[in-house]
């Protein structure tokens, strides 16, 4: 079978490789992680958007609250994340580092490639283009903008004069900073709306349910690989050993329909460990010899992971082929740019080093401390807190 991610990650990387080896010359490389290409790119388009310095003046002050609000709910949420997971290991991590493409160890959330792209384009677009407009819109110079990588992951960038922007009084710069997050967490409600009013019923309107879709048959090299916590505790992988595959449509459970998620599971909750079950399936039917659950003993477990499965209504399809699909294909994206700008908003608001977090926190006290030596005493404790809390947050589940 073609491994669509994996050729999408080859090509992606590839062409990446080409206009790195084109435009090598004009590279610079920053702390040994970011790779950066500076243009002037984009900034007529800034300064025009900036032109209306009143709305987006308010609009920057507004972010201020929103941001130092949004960074203490971020640092409670990973206090009481890292709590819950050293009280119970087998717990969800408040917060899971994701690669477009690519399952990390630890993490159960899985980034498909392209979703994954677009969005943190769109997210990073939106980010650093909030930062731009606002320093614009306080006649800030914007002296440069950029792409670029950390690592593997692409980036885009807004350079204010940082000597303009240390002249300004505090309120400015905090606008400035809160800014980015500001934007990305404006954008995830503003996608979430969109979905709820008009792609889901838009995409309810042409589908109907049929049948489970089943995303993934677990066995034992793969389960190691996404789920290595439970890895010590399950010995039999019941579906794959069955011959079920990802990408099977299970229709009944022991004869008994189950057209819905909500049918599926009521189905399988009368059945106990070690019964045999017969899927039927798009493929035909498979008999399965249940495992016992790990979390739940008295539970069945069989070895999948599914999801509603969805088909065109027939009319529909009749109609317009399967071109409707792209409602699928556009609820799914919009689903993971709601995401992906929330989360990064949110993480970008941690009192940390350089994000916009730092940024502000370290503001705020040189302006409120006299004494700058203890000042930046003080931002250093707090970073380095907030750095750790992290790292606990993103390695925990990992052990």
């Amino acid at each position: 079978m073609v491994d669509i991610n994996l050729i999408s990650i080859i090509a992606f990387y590839a062409i990446i490789a080409l206009l790195i080896l084109k435009h090598r010359k004009k590279l610079i490389v920053q702390h040994k992680i970011f790779l950066l290409f500076k243009t002037k790119f984009g900034i007529k388009l800034i300064d025009k958007i900036a032109r209306f310095k009143k709305f987006w003046k308010y609009w920057g002050y507004a972010a201020i609250p929103v941001g130092f609000v949004g960074m203490i709910a971020v640092v409670v949420l990973l206090v009481t994340s890292l709590v819950k997971l050293v009280r119970e290991p087998s717990s969800a991590a408040g917060v899971s580092l994701v690669l477009p493409g690519v399952r990390v160890p630890g993490s159960s959330i899985f980034l498909p490639f392209w979703y994954g792209i677009i969005s943190i384009v769109v997210l990073i677009l939106i980010h650093e283009g909030a930062h731009g407009v606002i320093a614009r819109a306080h006649n800030i110079k914007v002296k440069s903008t950029g792409v670029g990588l950390l690592v593997a992951l692409p980036l885009a960038f807004v350079e204010p004069d940082e000597k303009q922007l240390a002249r300004k009084p505090l309120a400015t710069k905090l606008s400035v900073f809160a800014a980015g997050p500001f934007a990305n967490l404006c954008l995830g409600f503003i996608m979430i709306l969109v979905l709820g009013f008009m792609v889901t019923p838009a995409l309810a309107s042409i589908t109907e349910v049929n049948g489970i879709a089943i995303t993934d048959v677990l066995e034992r090299g793969a389960i190691c690989e996404k789920y290595n916590v439970f890895c010590p505790d399950i010995e039999r992988f019941p579906a794959n050993e069955a011959g079920l595959e990802s990408g099977d449509t299970v229709l009944a459970v022991n004869d008994q329909q189950t057209t819905t998620t909500e049918e599926f599971v009521s189905a399988m909750a009368t059945v106990k460990p070690g019964d045999s079950v017969i899927l039927s399936t798009d493929r035909g039917e498979f008999n399965v010899i249940t495992g016992e659950s790990a979390e739940d003993s008295s539970r069945a477990y069989l070895g999948v992971s599914f999801k509603q499965n969805m088909a065109l209504k027939e009319h529909i399809q009749s109609r317009f082929g399967n071109f409707p699909w792209i409602l699928s294909y556009l609820s799914q994206l919009l689903y993971w740019i709601v995401i992906l700008n929330i989360g990064v908003g949110l993480i970008n608001l941690l009192p940390l080093g350089p994000v916009d977090g730092g940024q502000m926190i370290r503001a705020t006290i040189l302006h409120k401390f006299k004494n700058k030596r203890a000042a930046m005493r003080l931002v250093s404790f707090i970073s380095m807190f907030a750095l750790l809390l992290l790292l606990l947050n993103i390695i925990g589940p990992i052990f």
